[in-house]
């Protein structure tokens, strides 16, 4: 997809993949059916919170009290280095990517990579120098289409579908650079489609808001103060325990990391800490 020109004069253009097309060659797929079938027989409850079809906002989503037969879209967005991080390429050629996931599929099938359908791919730079309304102008009408007509099935039916949220870290969700700006950016494109608004539909990243945010900055605190305050243990102790644990299947890469005596926070991944 041609974006335009960039401040060198030299054409740039992104990777976009129809998700209206996507759509209609999942549901090719006796498996994905299923699980669309499998959620529609799920019984809600308000004390309940499984899935986020259990949730207020899925609830009371437009598309879905329209029509029982519909389909909620998850994004996920997040940018990836294709050369070394380390090296003078850094930043230079980072790509912006988008994937789609669907919210009737069976939970363990969103956690994790294979199943996700790409969506759209652009430089990062190129992402920040043309902006959204540009970036996003195929897939946008391709979502409100979506809404108001869906995409049609192998016996001739359509099927209705609407974003519910667009996932991501953070910084891949607002959009910032890193430089910090207070008060509202902009109008998000997103939001002139009737069924999602970013407000409700940008979900916080609890991996990096707790597990490599409050967590590994609390726990360090906890485990000083039961080491100098509560002599409970010793910074000798606790790494000489860590390094005796012997996990098992995935858990075996994600071990916690050593800890150091005069470190602020814990130093590992959100899936070490």
């Amino acid at each position: 997809m041609y974006l335009g020109t960039d401040k060198t004069g030299k054409e740039r253009f992104c990777q976009y993949v129809p998700v209206k097309d996507t759509l209609a060659a999942l549901f090719k797929q006796s498996n994905v059916k299923d699980q669309y079938a499998q959620s529609k027989l799920h019984v809600h409850s308000d004390m309940i919170l499984n899935d986020v079809n259990d949730g207020k906002y899925f609830k009371q989503n437009v598309i879905s009290q329209g029509s029982s037969h519909s389909l909620s879209v998850i994004l996920y967005m997040d940018a990836f280095e294709v050369v070394n991080p380390l090296g003078s390429g850094k930043r230079k050629h980072k790509i912006m990517a988008m994937y789609m996931t669907l919210g009737e599929i069976l939970p363990h099938n969103r956690s994790i990579v294979d199943p996700a359908q790409l969506v759209l791919l652009c430089r990062e730079e190129d992402f920040k120098s043309f902006g959204q309304d540009k970036v996003f102008s195929r897939l946008i009408p391709d979502l409100k289409d979506l809404e108001d007509s869906g995409f049609q099935l192998e016996d001739k039916s359509h099927l209705m579908a609407s974003l519910i949220a667009i996932c991501g870290d953070n910084l891949g969700s607002h959009g910032v650079e890193d430089n910090l700006i207070d008060g509202i950016k902009f109008d998000s494109c997103f939001n002139s489609l009737k069924s999602f608004h970013v407000c409700s539909g940008l979900p916080p990243c609890l991996g990096h808001d707790l597990f490599e945010g409050v967590v590994a900055n609390d726990l360090a605190l906890y485990i000083e103060h039961l080491v100098k305050v509560e002599k409970e243990f010793t910074y000798d102790q606790i790494n000489r325990a860590i390094s005796q644990t012997k996990l098992l299947g995935s858990d075996s890469h994600n071990k916690p990391c050593e800890l150091k005596e005069k470190a602020k926070k814990l130093s590992g991944s959100a899936t070490q800490n």
